[in-house]
């Protein structure tokens, strides 16, 4: 994901991890791989609250920091954030995407694959 999205801009780009769901050989080598290709990073980190139900699944856990705990997790500075998965490809330039009007709403959606029509049916 994060070569991808490096091979189709030409702007900074600063990437935001979660430093609880790290492997210590992967924060090692986080900061080789930014003076090689160019990037800015950060971890990120949040003690889950005492008051809400713990979760056991990894997953869930990940999905409940992307969910609710943006609003903390993050400098209260930073204006627009974008997820993207870690598996997933990006295939154009985000800028557009951080350039795009939110028109006051928390948060903004990209249409689910428009240019693959073998998806239609999961839209």
């Amino acid at each position: 994901m994060m070569l991808s999205v490096l091979k189709h801009t030409k702007n900074p780009a600063k990437f935001w991890f979660l430093k609880n769901y790290f492997s210590p050989q992967f924060k090692d080598f986080i900061p080789r791989m930014a003076e090689r290709y160019g990037f800015e990073y950060e971890l990120v980190q949040y003690k889950w609250p005492c008051w809400l139900h713990g979760q056991t699944e990894k997953q869930r856990l990940i999905w409940a920091y992307k969910i609710l705990f943006l609003d903390v997790l993050f400098p209260l500075n930073i204006k627009k954030i974008i997820f993207v998965d870690a598996d997933q490809v990006v295939r154009t330039d985000m800028k557009e995407l951080l350039e795009e009007p939110l028109d006051g709403a928390p948060y903004g959606c990209t249409s689910f694959c428009d240019s693959r029509t073998d998806m239609d049916g999961f839209r």
